[in-house]
């Protein structure tokens, strides 16, 4: 039995001067790292919470203003093939043209009278200032909506 008690020793002394390194030496090529980086875990090193923030004024794209449900309605009324408002108009131009509208309105005015647009032309079929009459329309279900616009009924 001693030859055996003799292997034994020895095994165990062959593992401790190598470093009692369980894994089995590399082979095909492979490289094992003896000290391997130490890897950062959620629990070592947790991220701040995340934290809602405002959104900026315009960058809310469901966000609906007066302003911008009249511009939606009067931009859509430009798309029309036969629509006389300006395609370069700027929303300062529309919103100023909703302005006069809304004071025409207010004077009284005959909804069908009001020419917001320059060189506007009647509707051959209608007689109407349609451009006009959209943007008064539109003018006066968002931006003043306490006029009680004259039909001239």
């Amino acid at each position: 039995m001693r030859p055996r008690l003799i292997a034994a020793a020895a095994a165990v002394l062959l593992l401790a001067l190598t470093g009692c390194s369980a894994a089995a030496e590399p082979q095909s090529g492979y490289v094992v790292e003896s000290d391997p980086e130490p890897v950062e875990t959620l629990a070592s090193s947790p991220a701040p919470p995340l934290v809602a923030e405002s959104p900026a004024a315009g960058t809310d794209e469901t966000a609906k203003t007066p302003e911008s449900e009249y511009l939606r309605e009067v931009r859509a009324q430009m798309e029309q093939p036969i629509s006389q408002i300006p395609k370069d108009a700027t929303d300062d131009q529309l919103l100023a043209a909703a302005d006069k509208a809304c004071e025409l309105m207010r004077a009284g005015t005959v909804m069908s009278e009001i020419q917001l647009i320059d060189g506007e032309t009647p509707n051959p079929s209608t007689n109407n200032l349609r451009d006009s009459g959209v943007m008064a329309d539109a003018a006066n279900r968002h931006l003043c909506p306490d006029v009680t616009p004259n039909y001239g009924n």
